[in-house]
């Protein structure tokens, strides 16, 4: 299995899924810049893909269409797009997912190369009370990969024993904005109650690893870089 986490603003990942069952879980601290870009190249990746919390996507939609074709991604996860339920885009040759933001919620988008063939799941894994779940199935080189996008706010507790107990039989991406902090996700903010419950996690569910570059993922307002760009798989 494989599987990614992230946290709040731009992140890219480079997955390579092989073969056998994989489950990625990437997690990225907070960042204020609005520069939304992809991680060097992993060896022969079969998805590109970029996380960002955009917190905001309507003025920056030239942002996400500058990293779509610069970076040729395969999928973009975005969360805390604030994008209604009225909401259409239509970018040529990628499809859009959209989870509408609610009095109580802030939405989430998925975009994904028209050429992978996909289908929306509609009954996502719950991660929790609040939290958002964006689900999407995709089939890229003969591998089943099920791509999750999630938002867990501060208010909210994260619940993803279920979700990440999947890559026990199931290839899995999890990405976005989790508020997370603990020693094992290189997080340098306190430790907070769903850093300790991914921890346990990472440790106790078979074939998920966590993804690391080593880039800051927390970037103040004045460039100070606060924790680094964290990701399983």
């Amino acid at each position: 299995m494989s599987a990614a986490v992230s946290h709040d603003h731009h992140r890219g990942i480079q997955a390579s899924i092989p073969s056998s069952q994989q489950t990625t879980f990437v997690h990225a601290d907070h960042a204020d810049n609005n520069t939304p870009h992809a991680a060097p190249p992993a060896a022969a990746p079969r998805l590109k893909v970029l996380q960002w919390n955009a917190q905001g996507l309507r003025p920056k939609k030239h942002q996400v269409l500058q990293a779509i074709f610069e970076e040729d991604l395969d999928a973009v996860l975005l969360q805390e797009t604030l994008t209604l339920a009225d909401f259409k885009w239509r970018i040529a040759g990628y499809s859009l997912h959209s989870l509408p933001a609610t009095e109580g919620t802030r939405g989430c988008v998925t975009m994904v190369r028209s050429a992978i063939p996909r289908r929306r799941i509609t009954n996502p894994v719950h991660c929790g009370d609040g939290v958002e779940a964006l689900a999407v199935e995709l089939h890229v080189g003969g591998l089943e990969i099920t791509v999750y996008n999630l938002y867990r706010s501060q208010r909210h507790q994260l619940e993803a024993g279920e979700l990440l107990t999947m890559a026990l039989h199931t290839s899995l991406l999890v990405a976005g904005d989790f508020n997370a902090h603990h020693p094992i996700l290189q997080s340098v903010s306190a430790t907070n109650l769903t850093g300790r419950h991914l921890a346990v996690l990472l440790e106790e569910v078979p074939h998920i690893h966590l993804l690391n570059t080593g880039e800051p993922t927390h970037v103040r307002g004045g460039g100070g870089a606060t924790g680094p760009h964290l990701g399983v798989g």
